[in-house]
């Protein structure tokens, strides 16, 4: 701490006593009034005049907050708490409705402080701005709060958190030092008061920190929303729930220790989901909280992507490409008697799965959701693991970038996350060659065809000699894509021959090209060549959202699972973990009775629909035990789809730290096995909160593609080596610990492969399926090809049953150059497939 710190009586007497000057000073704030507006819209999303609601606004001041309240929500009961006087009346002397009362409380005993004036009723949210940092115990104040939100009752802090930023915190320090602090002298008298602003930013939580202290407290669905203006990174919303339903030994649902939890009996012979939540509760979370403002203000009231129409009654595009594809909506007609109440198994945890799950709870469907392991994430999963020096740490299967043309996976992830907060931009991913090159996108422009020729003008890997080496014809493709007619021309050719016939030079292949084929767990001689034209033209050709990423800033259970399982909790969803599905079946009850029995070890479940989202082992393994199931010929189909390469994922918890100018994440080239590089105390809390206690740094090392029988414990000891060559001050550190994983559950995407690829629709009707190994017929892969996936799945069920469908997008499918596509129509050349009977024109 530091001697310009008040203590919080000293606080409230310098407040009484600066009450008379306090909305001057914040009125010249550019964005103060309009962010804690924003705020108050991410505590009350929807709309209405919040007729019903309780509201506690702690911290109130001098009436900002209350008056950012009722602007969203004029119909709210709002309870105003401050321990200021001074602010109070200044407060009370302003006009407010009938239904506005304002307590004079102090935190330490807000529940007795409140009771005094006859307010013992539960609160359905509470927004507390500018109030945690100048508490001795904020934890204390949390959970006191907690008690006084109805189940399911959501918190919004409005708070500045700098720490764990240089960025911020040197912003806030220039901003507090040269304006704020002059001001507050200038204009109140009492210096003493801006100085505590100044330095108490400064000392207090990191966004890490306040979130785990939420966590810690016992809420659950903790998630982070930015301001925009000067303060973006330097104020945040922290929303964070009371959870909705306890379960029947009385947990409460979400996380529990650390772990998800089923708050419904397991082991019931007929596999029926309770799915009843709490009637008043269920009101509350259609109504507070459940992440539908964020980034983009227009979204839906379920956070589908796309949200609201333009002026002319158009479904909105995401992101910032006016030219995103609105895929076309399910034309299955709705069977003549559906059920009232469906209940869906969706199989698998994996983005895919999940995905499905929302968006089939979000419209009333009562989900079951199976996953083998002991946790979410499929093959972005994490768990806890502790090192030799006693840290307790998250380990996961490794580096994932959300590129931000990933519409449908962004989209869910807004449901817990309005604005994305939980996750932070890497400025740039170099790609590194062996022999010095080294090729970077911070530069390239995002929109298409400026891109190509900036990146081909600045790349050191093209000289101008190979400019004229290029072949153009054979080149013409990649500017004339559409799904699924670039797999009917160029599936039947691999990756590295179409490069080559391309003539690029070796260096811009090698980086531009195989690294990005090698994100398929692939060698590029084993990857289809239409795989990668669809793949480059959604990251490169076809889309100006641009080729950088964001990161999650924690690790994938805290930012993405452990909000999602509250999500679907909160929407009557069972989760059922360590679980495999053993085999599902036609159920040969007839009438009214459900479609499909789910058999696992622990009960058999009769449900109307079924989810396939297993990964590719997974899937093989449930359609060979499935003998009923679909037909003869599609189970073939399915178990025999390829698995991809091997590969290696290194975490290094290292003694020392890797040197300050290295990137967050760079690929390789040249070095042996080693695939990239990620230094996780760049971007991820966890990773930087045990680099900052001991001084040394979290590096993580992946190798593709790894050829069948290799040594492991060679292929661990090379691509340390390697690293060792890609940052060599690596080399001088002392390995604390370390963690591998060594999978091979990842499609493939062979040549000639495309045709026998799984469609979501199967034969059978009531069953689904999703995934990165399914055909989708648009432009999207990876995770993004998963969540689509999932949500043409969830779509497909939605209309048997004549429930409203999602919205789901995709970057343009179709070349941007309307010439450029009739030159691949007249000279692209032969074997190619353009022009060929496939295209309609």
């Amino acid at each position: 701490m530091t001697d310009r710190l008040l203590r919080p009586t000293q606080v409230v007497a310098g407040f009484d006593d600066a009450a008379d000057t306090y909305d001057l000073l914040v009125g010249s704030n550019p964005g103060y009034h309009t962010h804690l507006r924003r705020s108050a819209r991410r505590l009350v999303p929807l709309s209405g005049d919040g007729s019903g609601l309780r509201l506690l606004d702690l911290g109130c001041g001098t009436g900002a907050s209350t008056a950012a309240l009722l602007r969203v929500a004029p119909r709210a009961r709002v309870v105003a708490v401050d321990g200021s006087a001074g602010m109070l009346a200044q407060a009370r002397r302003k006009p407010w409705p009938a239904g506005v009362t304002f307590v004079h409380a102090d935190a330490g005993d807000l529940t007795a402080g409140l009771a005094a004036v006859g307010e013992h009723e539960p609160f359905d949210g509470a927004l507390a701005a500018y109030l945690l940092r100048n508490l001795d115990d904020p934890d204390a104040l949390l959970r006191e709060v907690f008690g006084l939100l109805r189940p399911g009752g959501t918190l919004a802090v409005h708070e500045y958190s700098v720490a764990g930023s240089p960025l911020s915190s040197a912003v806030w320090r220039a901003v507090s030092t040269s304006i704020i602090v002059p001001m507050g002298r200038a204009v109140s008298g009492h210096p003493a008061l801006y100085e505590h602003l100044r330095h108490s930013v400064l000392h207090f939580d990191s966004v890490g920190e306040l979130s785990a202290r939420l966590r810690s407290a016992g809420y659950t669905r903790v998630r982070v929303a930015p301001m925009s203006g000067w303060q973006r990174g330097i104020v945040h919303t922290f929303l964070a729930s009371r959870p909705a339903t306890a379960g029947a030994n009385g947990q409460v649902n979400g996380q529990v220790n650390g772990r998800v939890v089923n708050s419904h009996a397991r082991g019931q012979a007929n596999g029926k989901v309770d799915g009843h939540v709490n009637a008043h509760a269920g009101k509350v979370l259609d109504r507070l909280g459940n992440g539908s403002e964020g980034r983009h203000a227009d979204r839906t009231a379920d956070g589908a992507a796309g949200g609201t129409a333009d002026g002319n009654g158009s479904p909105r595009p995401p992101g910032r490409d006016r030219r995103a594809t609105l895929l076309p909506s399910p034309t299955v007609r709705p069977v003549p008697r559906p059920p009232e109440a469906p209940r869906v198994a969706v199989v698998g945890g994996g983005i895919a799965g999940v995905s499905a799950a929302v968006a089939l709870a979000e419209r009333g469907v009562r989900v079951v959701l199976f996953e083998r392991e002991p946790h979410l994430g499929g093959r972005l999963a994490g768990w806890s693991t502790r090192l030799n020096d006693g840290s307790e740490v998250t380990m996961t299967r490794g580096f994932h970038a959300f590129f931000r043309q990933y519409y449908n996976l962004r989209a869910l992830i807004e449901r817990v996350d309005p604005g994305l907060g939980s996750l932070v931009p890497l400025r740039d991913y170099p790609l590194l060659h062996a022999d010095g090159v080294r090729d970077t996108f911070t530069r390239v422009p995002r929109t298409p065809p400026l891109n190509a020729a900036v990146f081909a003008a600045t790349s050191p890997t093209f000289a101008a000699r190979d400019f004229l080496r290029l072949k153009p014809r054979a080149a013409l493709p990649m500017v004339d894509v559409s799904v699924p007619d670039v797999y009917h021309r160029l599936d039947d050719v691999d990756a590295l021959t179409f490069l080559n016939r391309i003539g690029f030079p070796a260096a811009a292949r090698d980086l531009a090209f195989s690294v990005f084929s090698r994100s398929f767990f692939a060698d590029p001689r084993d990857l289809s060549a239409a795989e990668l034209v669809a793949m480059f033209h959604l990251y490169f050709l076809g889309s100006s959202e641009g080729l950088l990423f964001d990161v999650p800033s924690s690790p994938f259970p805290q930012a993405l699972w452990n909000p999602l399982a509250s999500y679907l909790y909160d929407r009557g969803a069972q989760v059922e973990l360590d679980t495999p599905v053993r085999s599902v079946e036609p159920s040969a009850v007839g009438g009214g009775g459900r479609t499909h029995l789910v058999h696992t070890d622990k009960a058999i479940y009769d449900v109307d629909g079924v989810v396939l989202a297993a990964d590719v082992p997974g899937l093989r393994s449930l359609v060979t035990g499935s003998a009923a199931l679909g037909t003869p010929e599609w189970r073939d189909q399915l178990a025999g789809l390829p698995s991809a390469p091997a590969f290696l994922v290194s975490r290094l918890w290292l003694s020392t730290p890797v040197r300050a100018d290295r990137p967050a994440f760079a690929g390789t080239a040249g070095y042996g096995p080693l695939d990239n590089v990620s230094v996780l105390d760049r971007y991820e809390d966890e990773a930087r909160a045990w680099a900052g206690r001991t001084g040394g740094s979290v590096v993580e090392l992946h190798a593709y593609a790894v050829p069948d029988g290799t040594d492991l414990d060679k292929l661990r000891h090379e691509v340390l080596e390697q690293l060792h060559r890609v940052f060599p001050e690596t080399a001088d550190a002392t390995v604390v610990d370390e963690r591998h994983e060594f999978r091979a559950d990842c499609p493939l995407f062979p040549p000639g492969g495309f045709d026998r690829r799984p469609t979501v629709t199967t034969p059978d009707p009531g069953v689904v399926v999703a995934g990165d190994l399914v055909r989708v017929d648009a432009p999207v892969a990876l995770m993004e090809r998963a969540a689509t996936s999932g949500l043409l799945a969830a779509n497909h069920l939605l209309a048997r049953w004549g429930r409203p469908t999602h919205q789901v997008w995709s970057v343009p499918n179709a070349g941007r150059w309307r010439a450029l596509r009739a030159l691949s129509h007249r000279y692209a050349p032969a074997g190619s497939g353009a022009g060929s009977d496939v295209r309609s024109g």
